[in-house]
């Protein structure tokens, strides 16, 4: 009798034991279970966004081409032989009408700059000076036809950049010339005017 209740209690001790762990076990997987992951890092923030201008279209007026921030218009001023003096012929007033219907009809162009350009002939420091002069005055001719003088600048090249060759009249006519350079858009120089070292 005292056997059977010994082993009645080392079965009920047994028992209480096995479930107490069992409990155990069940508790720490609901503890495992209620726990949750380590938050997510949030995102980086996305990038800046970069300016970009986008210009007006520019307008061509007549026979005028706008290539590479350049005003291209057939033809060319003339000028008086070995002065600054505008010829009235039908072809100058075409192209100085043509280069003020530009700049009325383009306001984003802030800058225009004027190249005066010689042939190689004759002193340097005096192509240099007259080639200066005829650029101003083509700019003196816009100013006195409406158009701010601010919008406008003025350089000599003398012969120092020729177009063809001045061992021939034919070539040596074609590098007298006026150019017509785009500098600034929106007050914004171009990329023209930066290779060539311009600033603001």
């Amino acid at each position: 009798m005292f056997k059977n209740r010994l082993f009645s209690l080392i079965a009920l001790c047994t028992v209480g034991v096995l479930g107490a762990a069992a409990g155990g076990c069940a508790g720490s997987a609901k503890v495992s279970a209620g726990a949750t992951e380590p938050a997510a890092e949030p995102a980086p923030p996305p990038p800046a966004p970069t300016h970009q201008h986008h210009h007006r279209a520019f307008k061509a007026i007549g026979r005028a081409r706008i290539v590479n921030n350049e005003i291209q218009i057939p033809g060319k001023i003339q000028f008086d032989l070995d002065k600054s003096t505008i010829r009235d012929s039908a072809e100058t007033k075409e192209i100085l009408d043509t280069l003020l219907q530009e700049m009325k009809d383009n306001p984003q162009i802030t800058k225009l700059h004027i190249e005066g350009h010689t042939d190689k002939q004759g002193d340097l420091e005096h192509n240099n000076k007259l080639s200066k002069a005829r650029a101003d005055a083509v700019a003196a001719w816009l100013a006195g036809h409406g158009i701010d003088q601010s919008r406008i600048v003025t350089v000599g090249m003398g012969p120092s950049k020729p177009i063809a060759s001045n061992d021939t009249e034919q070539g040596r006519e074609q590098n007298r010339r006026t150019e017509f350079k785009i500098w600034e858009v929106d007050g914004e120089l171009t990329e023209e005017a930066k290779a060539a070292g311009a600033t603001k």
